[in-house]
């Protein structure tokens, strides 16, 4: 009998030492696949948390630096029954094409010209339609250019005026409405500071 119960004792210790070397065996193989490391997984899962945030600021930083939708480069100007007239400064010095952005040739067939950028450069809201209305460049004498667009798409150009480089527009039936307005040069990234006028 005591033969017996030794014989059974082995066998049990024998399966015991099987089951405990199959747990240390499982244990070995989930952490060569990647299973069972909880510290590697939260450290990765740490730098994908920074990595999403370094993304986020860099793009918010890029936003940031854009022109808001409806926004110019140096300022707008509101014309109304009480205020019909104003005026507005900035500078030239863009390299893009305004016919290649806007249009080759305005409502009046005229030629468009000149570079600016692509954000234009003032605002311009009419509060009710007007008749007539005229915008005059001086910026001392350089060659500059205008380029309006209207709230319908509508296109107006001026380079020359008569009285020298300097752009002139002068025109009719004007809807109101808001008006984007570049001041171009006729040389690319040439900076010149500019006043423009702008009257009914």
């Amino acid at each position: 009998m005591n033969a017996d119960v030794k014989a059974i004792r082995r066998r049990h210790d024998t399966r015991a030492m099987m089951v405990i070397g199959s747990h240390e065996r499982s244990q070995i193989e989930s952490a060569a696949s990647g299973h069972t490391q909880h510290p590697l997984r939260k450290g990765e899962e740490d730098m994908a948390r920074r990595l999403q945030w370094s993304v986020w600021l860099v793009s918010l930083a890029v936003l940031s630096a854009l022109p808001a939708f409806g926004q110019a480069n140096f300022g707008s100007l509101t014309l109304s029954a009480e205020k019909q007239s104003g005026s507005l400064t900035g500078t030239t010095g863009g390299t893009t094409s305004l016919p290649a952005i806007i249009s080759n040739r305005d409502r009046n067939n005229n030629r468009c010209r000149g570079f600016g950028d692509p954000t234009p450069d003032h605002i311009l809201t009419l509060q009710q339609n007007v008749s007539s209305l005229r915008l005059r460049v001086n910026s001392g004498g350089s060659d500059t250019t205008l380029v309006v667009q209207g709230p319908q798409g509508s296109v107006r150009c001026s380079d020359d005026s008569k009285a020298g480089k300097d752009a002139s527009l002068a025109d009719t039936d004007w809807q109101a409405g808001t008006y984007k307005v570049w001041i171009g040069s006729g040389t690319p990234g040439v900076r010149r500071d500019y006043t423009l006028y702008v009257r009914q």
